[in-house]
């Protein structure tokens, strides 16, 4: 897109960006960033924009695909022991903390023990998901741009219809942009 969309304000009159945002729509505060490196061009902006209390890791070779930033993130949830991973993308502008705590709260009806994936209005799957630290070893076998649809592949996925399109909204192009 030529810019950050994560740090770069979508309007004049908004003072918050889509990595605020999907911040703020984390009901806990157990939670950890996927960063680029120090030496990134875009880390310090987002490392800015982080509350003091929220944790964050840096990707080693961003560039390599979103396979190395899923894997650094399971790795992270079964050193800690975490009972599962939670999956949000950053630009999803219109997801609420309401929205993310009905994904979690199926999962923990489940024991943690299920995948948990939103989905949106007209079906489709989109973010959060949550995975149950049993299946996080997978991640390691992803390469490239390979994401969480790999993994979740081999595995039943209870959807979770959050009653919106928010979950599935992307910011992936100037248009998108644009209608934020």
């Amino acid at each position: 897109m030529g810019f950050d969309k994560l740090t770069t304000s979508p309007s004049l009159h908004s003072p918050d960006t889509l990595m605020t945002r999907v911040v703020a729509a984390v009901p806990r505060t157990d939670f950890v960033v996927a960063l680029p490196p120090e030496d990134h061009r875009y880390y310090a902006a987002r490392k800015s924009l982080l509350r003091p209390y929220d944790r964050s890791i840096c990707v080693a070779d961003p560039d390599q695909g979103i396979a190395e930033t899923l894997k650094l993130l399971a790795q992270t949830a079964l050193a800690e022991e975490y009972d599962g991973l939670i999956i949000l993308m950053a630009d999803l502008p219109f997801l609420t903390r309401s929205h993310v705590e009905s994904v979690i709260k199926i999962f923990e009806a489940f024991d943690g023990e299920r995948v948990v994936r939103a989905t949106c209005t007209d079906g489709d799957f989109g973010y959060p998901v949550i995975l149950p630290a049993k299946v996080l070893p997978e991640f390691e076998a992803l390469t490239g741009e390979q994401r969480v649809g790999v993994v979740l592949a081999n595995h039943s996925v209870k959807r979770v219809n959050i009653g919106s399109k928010a979950a599935c909204m992307h910011v992936n192009t100037p248009e998108d942009w644009r209608k934020i």
